[in-house]
């Protein structure tokens, strides 16, 4: 290359090094930060507009309240002016959902189910303007028209304000004279229309709040208005409400093949936990000898329910673990229930080394880990329960062969069988298995 060309190549490098080092670096994009103006419109228009929806409700139903009080409109005007308002409200929710509006359209629509609500109950149930024996075809098609509103909508929230102003209807409707029977029904009713919606569409939130807020109903007419001559009406209630769920645990989880998610778990435990404390209270004074049998019942169905869940559904593992935990929960519950004190924990301790034993055996973790549970339960109550008790060690000294001595060496006997049971297993070295061995070998002793 002539030296010329050389000498230009490299002052044409030098000039365009100098260029880079001259061209400012670009700025690193600033990180975005939150879009409040998300929250503000949502707070405008969605928060606002709920907010109005219920102020409306509130502030129109104290308006009526005065009216009423003063007796310038009788019963019958009463509700056709609630009827009309309702119906103007659900046509007005239908032509914004027409248009495409969404928001608009679902709080019309609530507002106007609400006050259905509250008109056919006051009709039935408070003022009496028809007979009782009548009322169930209304609110059949009352709770029907609601739900069919939500799904039709596609929108969770009509469900919810279903539900909501179908729970507040009876408290706003308050009488002197107790309609056990009318409440009753229609929780029943509305309960039953929230299964159905279920079938259709899977919304969190709207079947656990019908079934908390029919037992807060419960027991808030419990506390006020209960007598011992409406047992048999709260107990057909309760087994009709604990029906209802059971059959659409079945329903949604066994037949349409959709597995439980948390809420169905949690709601499937508060519907054990409730149905139960209501017949031990209910149970409580009149048929103490049969509470015990309450508990086997329970434990009975949560038992078949598990082996149906277990041959057509077995993928389902939470489910069918809750079902299994809550059968031996009511099994369990018995012992308190029937036993002596001191027996207690020897029931526990069986049925766990049972659990145990079976666990083993099938090589299930699930049972394995249930008998685990009843074992620690047992032992905890020997320990810290029956040997504390100074009312077990009274009496003359007797070895062994005493309220104390004897169901302590059973439970602890349950403990050490396990362990040997798991030892016939041949777990492997310093696996979990073998620790869990030894240390039941060494509580048991």
């Amino acid at each position: 290359m002539p030296w010329g060309q050389s000498r230009r190549a490299v002052e044409m490098g030098i000039a365009s090094v100098e260029l880079k080092k001259k061209r400012p670096r670009p700025k690193p994009k600033p990180i975005p930060g939150p879009d409040w103006s998300k929250l503000e419109a949502w707070l405008g228009v969605r928060g606002l507009g709920w907010t109005a929806v219920v102020l409306f409700l509130i502030a129109g139903a104290y308006f009526l309240k005065l009216v009423f009080d003063h007796g310038v409109i009788g019963e019958f005007g009463r509700v056709s002016i609630g009827v009309s308002i309702a119906t103007f409200l659900c046509i007005l929710g239908w032509i914004c959902h027409q248009r495409e509006q969404r928001i608009f359209s679902q709080m019309l629509t609530s507002a106007g189910v609400v006050l259905l609500y509250l008109c056919v109950f006051a009709t039935f149930g408070y003022y009496r303007l028809v007979p009782q024996e009548h009322a169930a075809p209304f609110l059949i098609l009352l709770v029907a028209e609601a739900f069919a509103l939500a799904i039709l909508y596609d929108a969770h929230a009509i469900a919810i304000m279903a539900v909501v102003g179908g729970l507040i209807t009876p408290v706003l409707m308050h009488s002197d004279r107790d309609q056990y029977v009318s409440l009753f029904a229609y929780l029943t009713i509305l309960n039953t229309g929230v299964v159905v919606t279920t079938l259709f569409r899977r919304w969190w939130v709207v079947t656990t709040l019908a079934l908390v807020g029919t037992h807060v109903l419960f027991w808030a007419w419990f506390a006020e208005q209960y007598h011992p001559a409406k047992l048999n009406a709260c107990l057909l209630f309760q087994a009709g409400i604990l029906a209802l769920y059971l059959v659409q645990m079945l329903l949604v989880h066994v037949w349409q093949q959709k597995l439980a998610n948390p809420e169905d778990l949690v709601r499937q435990s508060a519907l054990a936990v409730l149905t139960s404390s209501a017949g031990y209270v209910l149970c409580e004074e009149r048929f103490p000898h049969w509470i015990g049998t309450f508990a086997v019942g329970m434990a009975v169905v949560y038992s078949l329910l598990a082996v149906f869940v277990d041959r057509r559904r077995a993928k389902d593992e939470p489910l069918l673990f809750l079902l299994l935990a809550l059968s031996m929960a009511f099994v369990a519950a018995v012992f308190p229930l029937q036993a002596e004190a001191a027996w207690i924990s020897v029931g526990w301790a069986v049925q766990g080394f049972a659990l145990w034993w079976f666990g083993l055996r099938v090589k299930s973790r699930l049972l394995y880990a249930l008998g685990a549970v009843f074992l620690l339960l047992a032992m905890g109550r020997v320990i810290f329960w029956d040997t504390l008790n100074k009312s077990a060690h009274d009496g003359p000294f007797i070895p062994l062969f005493n309220h104390y001595g004897s169901p302590a060496v059973l439970a602890c006997a349950a403990v050490i069988g396990a362990a040997l049971v798991q030892r016939r297993h041949r777990p492997t070295l310093y696996s979990p298995d073998f620790f869990v061995m030894r240390i039941l070998g060494i509580i048991g002793v």
